[in-house]
C-alpha cells in the first residue's frame, strides 16, 4: 500500500488540493534562500557559520524539486518544517559555541557510531547500548532542540529541560496523527534515546 493510502483521509484530501496547487505552479517551494531566511526569522539569529553546508543541502533541495510530483504536499511541508528546524539548530549552535567557547574544550571518550543499511537492527542495538551504565545516549527531545532556549548549559548530566521536552512532545503527536502505522516500522517517544534524526 503507498505511503498516501495509509494517511488518514483529512491528510489525504490536504494532497488532493496540493496536487491541484502543484499543477498551478503555487506549490510550497523548498528553496534554499526561502529555508534561510525562515531560520533566521524563527532563531532570531543569522550567523550560519561555514557555508560548507550550502553546497550539499542545494544538491538535495534540487533532488527534491526533480521529484515534482512524486513529493505530496504534506511531504513537502514536512520536509520544509524538518529542513527549517534544523538550520534553525546550526543557528542555535553556533550561538551557543559563541556564548560558551569553553565547549569545544570537552573531550568526547570514547564514541560509539552505528553504521549499518537500514532495516538491519542498527535501531535494536543503538537502544541497547544506550541502556549501558556509564553511555550517555541523547533522547530524542535533546535531539530535536539540541540548545537550550536561553543558551545556559546544565549544571549536571542528565539535566531536564521542560520547553524542550514539549517541543518534541508536540512534534512526535504531529507524527503519530499523521502516520499512526509508523510506530510499529520505528517506535519512538520523545524521551527515548533515539538515533534516526537527519
Amino acid at each position: 500500500m503507498s505511503s498516501s493510502r495509509q494517511l488518514r483521509w483529512p491528510l489525504r484530501a490536504i494532497n488532493v488540493v496540493g496536487r491541484g496547487l502543484h499543477r498551478l505552479g503555487i506549490a510550497p517551494k523548498l528553496e534554499l534562500d526561502l529555508l534561510l531566511d525562515r531560520a533566521r526569522a524563527e532563531a532570531k539569529l543569522d550567523d550560519f557559520g561555514s557555508d560548507r553546508f550550502r553546497e550539499p543541502l542545494t544538491a538535495m533541495l534540487e533532488d527534491l524539486r526533480d521529484m515534482g510530483a512524486d513529493l505530496n504536499l504534506i511531504g513537502r511541508l514536512g520536509l520544509g518544517r524538518d529542513f527549517q528546524r534544523n538550520l534553525v539548530a546550526r543557528l542555535r549552535i553556533k550561538e551557543l559555541l559563541r556564548r560558551h567557547p569553553e565547549i569545544r574544550e570537552q573531550e568526547i571518550l570514547a564514541p560509539i557510531i552505528i553504521v549499518a543499511s537500514p532495516r538491519t537492527g542498527t535501531t535494536m542495538l543503538h537502544n541497547m547500548l544506550a541502556e549501558l551504565p556509564g553511555v550517555t545516549a541523547p533522547r530524542l527531545w535533546e535531539m530535536l532542540e539540541p540548545v537550550p532556549f536561553d543558551f545556559e548549559l546544565p549544571d549536571q548530566p542528565g539535566h531536564v529541560d521542560p520547553a524542550r521536552q514539549a517541543t518534541a512532545k508536540s512534534l512526535q503527536l504531529e507524527s503519530e496523527r499523521a502516520l499512526p502505522q509508523l510506530a510499529a516500522i520505528h517506535p519512538v517517544n520523545w524521551d527515548w534515546a533515539d538515533e534516526c534524526l537527519w
